[in-house]
């Protein structure tokens, strides 16, 4: 390809979640690629009505300058759990390329509601983030039934199989790339980043060598630095005889998405 500088043009893949699966680890590592450019913070322009109404003439602004040669990543972590996004997407572009993020659907919901209270730490609101004032046993197990409380958004956000009949939707399942956000954290991170080079059709860069694991930190870094805020937190132990009843939970869901997906994760 001549290379010729494309300003702002729309991007060629983007990584819809899930959230707090390791999107922003993978989006970082992906970055390294020489013929990688990303857009910096998360848009949230598919899943939110007052920033789409601004169209797609404010959304090519946003780009990184591009070349030809070069590969366009937006990544928006909460677009996986929006049912509008997936057909706004197809709009835009249909032959889009999309990068879904996943992981162990306990762990991910774990990590998700210490974010939550991370997060509502930091910021001013009038929302009310029940995760603050509640733990998680509360709001996973209903309170008057004892039972798995279906509407917690925190378990909403683990049941990948029903997240992702939207997106197929309006996607074939070729355009539709799972990272294992396990593989990871807990393995060499290359092997995942190479298929994922490959999917987006670039020539294969990322190496084994290029990361080490960190025995003081628990977890893969890339050599040069390891990534800091955004890993490493250590949870509490969450109740046994509630993570079992989530796992009985998430059992049939699980099986489901491995069917969609062709793939076996190990949940």
């Amino acid at each position: 390809m001549s290379g010729k500088t494309g300003v702002g043009r729309l991007p060629d893949c983007i990584i819809i979640g899930a959230r707090k699966a390791g999107t922003r680890i993978v989006l970082a590592m992906l970055n390294r690629h020489p013929k990688v450019k990303i857009v910096g913070p998360e848009l949230g322009f598919f899943n939110s009505a007052s920033t789409y109404q601004k169209g797609l003439s404010w959304y090519s602004q946003q780009m990184p300058n591009a070349t030809s040669d070069e590969v366009v990543i937006e990544k928006t972590a909460d677009y996986f759990q929006y049912s509008e996004a997936p057909e706004r997407i197809h709009a835009m572009n249909p032959g889009i390329k999309l990068i879904l993020v996943i992981r162990d659907p306990i762990e991910r919901m774990i990590s998700d509601y210490y974010f939550i209270q991370r997060y509502a730490s930091r910021v001013s609101s009038a929302y009310h983030f029940q995760e603050v004032n509640k733990t998680l046993e509360e709001l996973v197990i209903n309170s008057t039934t004892n039972k798995i409380n279906y509407s917690y958004g925190g378990i909403c956000r683990s049941s990948y199989a029903k997240l992702i009949q939207p997106w197929l939707r309006w996607f074939p399942r070729k355009q539709i790339h799972v990272v294992n956000g396990d593989n990871i954290a807990k393995n060499n991170p290359a092997q995942e980043l190479r298929q994922a080079e490959k999917f987006l059709g670039l020539r294969p860069f990322t190496k084994d060598r290029h990361f080490y694991y960190d025995n003081d930190k628990g977890y893969w870094c890339l050599r040069g630095g390891c990534f800091g805020a955004e890993k490493g937190h250590v949870h509490p132990p969450l109740d046994p005889e509630i993570r079992g009843r989530l796992f009985r939970h998430f059992w049939r869901s699980n099986q489901e998405f491995f069917a969609l997906m062709g793939r076996d994760y190990g949940w």
